[in-house]
């Protein structure tokens, strides 16, 4: 990556807001957010009803902890590249993702009940529920019974879904390699959770043909196309395998654990007097 493209990232992540006219929406109110935060919590901590179960308090902990990051997220997560209507919601919808990123990375080391004892807790509705009363269709069956009708009954909303989202990765990618990589692995998710969730399971014309080639692979070109259209910047992800020679990606894995760049130090100024003196005086004392 070249000096400039450096520069245009930094550019884009700060992401500077043009033509401000009220400034007081554009300035830091550290101070004033730590009080608010301060006093709020004090306030949700001595007035709450201490009694209730484990449960409640837990969930509720759980809600001001997530609203505290989110917080936080206002004050230290970059602009990105969308300005409107306000720097701070971008901010704020950054560190939602963040925080569910952490809440699944949790949730894996819990127990199949115990998540869907979370999930009970939450929506009360879901108990008493089992797989039969969420599936709205079986995919699965007669699968070698291939019909028009048959076909034509498995193209629903999931279709246009798999479709709109392909074409919103596509945008975000911007690598064709990297796209079908991910779409044939999130078919092979889907196989391998279909024991839990049975809406999962499909034909395999329907998660090959269907579903990776049809609906994925259009959504793909017309992200792509999108971007080429739109003269959107292209991504170059490097791939280990476009090395040349055996001796070229010895020396890249040897790189990857040395620093990107390096800054040089001049901690004696050669071209003033006093230097140049002082280093001759070493070599005549060196070589009497």
């Amino acid at each position: 990556m070249t000096e400039l493209e450096e520069a245009e990232d930094v550019e884009i992540e700060r992401a500077p807001v043009e033509d401000v006219t009220m400034e007081i929406f554009y300035k830091p109110h550290t101070m004033l957010l730590l009080v608010f935060v301060s006093v709020g919590l004090s306030l949700l901590v001595y007035f709450r009803n201490a009694d209730r179960p484990v449960e409640d308090n837990l969930f509720t902990g759980a809600c001001v902890m997530i609203g505290f990051f989110l917080l936080i997220s206002t004050m230290i997560m970059p602009n990105g590249i969308f300005t409107r209507p306000h720097p701070i919601l971008w901010r704020i919808v950054t560190g939602a993702s963040l925080a569910y990123l952490l809440l699944m990375v949790g949730t894996c080391f819990l127990t199949l009940e115990q998540a869907r004892s979370i999930m009970m807790y939450i929506s009360p509705d879901l108990k008493g529920m089992d797989s039969k009363s969420i599936l709205s269709k079986d995919y699965g069956v007669n699968c070698f019974n291939l019909t028009w009708a048959r076909i034509s009954a498995d193209v629903d909303h999931f279709v246009l879904a798999h479709f709109l989202g392909w074409v919103v990765k596509a945008m975000l990618l911007r690598h064709y390699v990297l796209l079908w990589v991910l779409s044939i692995n999130w078919e092979i998710t889907e196989i391998a959770f279909a024991h839990i969730l049975p809406n999962l399971n499909e034909c395999w014309w329907d998660s090959l043909v269907l579903d990776v080639l049809i609906c994925n692979g259009l959504g793909i070109h017309v992200g792509i196309w999108l971007c080429r259209w739109l003269e959107m910047r292209e991504y170059k992800w490097e791939s280990f395998k476009d090395i040349l020679g055996t001796k070229g990606k010895i020396k890249r894995v040897f790189m990857q654990f040395t620093p990107r760049f390096w800054s040089e130090t001049q901690w004696l100024n050669y071209n003033t007097p006093p230097t140049r003196g002082l280093l001759l005086s070493f070599l005549m004392i060196a070589w009497q």
